[in-house]
């Protein structure tokens, strides 16, 4: 069931209420480090815009189609394209171990280590903390059952990280995994996130 635009724009509101709360912050992104990409109906996008939000005091993303986060599709149907994804955690013992790239895996650590120091030092750059994702589609197209895990890049930034998004493929294709997702910020945004917009971010 798709959610009300109200509910959606009142949850990205919440999160951009604590994006400068260290310890709400970290209350939240320790509910989980990954969500499923199963069954978003990509249409032609070349972007799946996945926005965070806090939605009955869990973290959850929003996704929704580039093609349609505009404001064309208001005030109806951009409901229609939007799919509500809830955070799961992952304990020890699952996560893949057959992916091949040393990197990938690197990333997924540092976000369970690394994310207690890393909060509290990005919330005080001049980009602060990340509000959206943008995916790209072949990222999902290629793949079975894809979700995307939580990773932190190495990076020359002051907090020596850059918020990653590790899209991982559990199924037929084995664990291979993309890092072409791109996080905003810092990141500029490609195309419209309109609905960062209507919740007046």
């Amino acid at each position: 069931m798709n959610p009300k635009l109200d509910t959606v724009v009142k949850s990205i509101q919440n999160w951009n209420a604590i994006k400068n709360d260290k310890n709400k912050l970290l209350y939240y992104l320790k509910e989980g480090d990954h969500f499923s990409l199963s069954h978003i109906d990509i249409g032609t996008s070349l972007d799946i815009h996945a926005y965070c939000g806090i939605l009955n005091d869990k973290l959850v993303f929003f996704l929704i189609p580039s093609e349609f986060d505009n404001k064309s599709q208001m005030p109806d149907t951009i409901v229609e394209y939007i799919t509500t994804c809830p955070i799961h955690p992952r304990n020890d013992n699952d996560v893949p171990h057959e992916i091949p790239e040393k990197e990938a895996k690197k990333r997924m650590l540092n976000w369970k280590k690394d994310l207690t120091e890393w909060v509290p030092k990005q919330i005080n750059t001049t980009d602060g903390i990340f509000q959206a994702f943008a995916i790209p589609s072949d990222d999902i197209n290629n793949f079975g059952e894809p979700i995307a895990n939580f990773a932190l890049k190495d990076s020359s930034n002051p907090t020596g990280y850059t918020a990653d998004l590790v899209i991982i493929d559990t199924t037929e294709k084995g664990n291979i995994y993309y890092d072409t997702v791109r996080p905003v910020p810092p990141f500029p945004p490609v195309s419209d996130f309109f609905l960062l917009a209507l919740a007046g971010v």
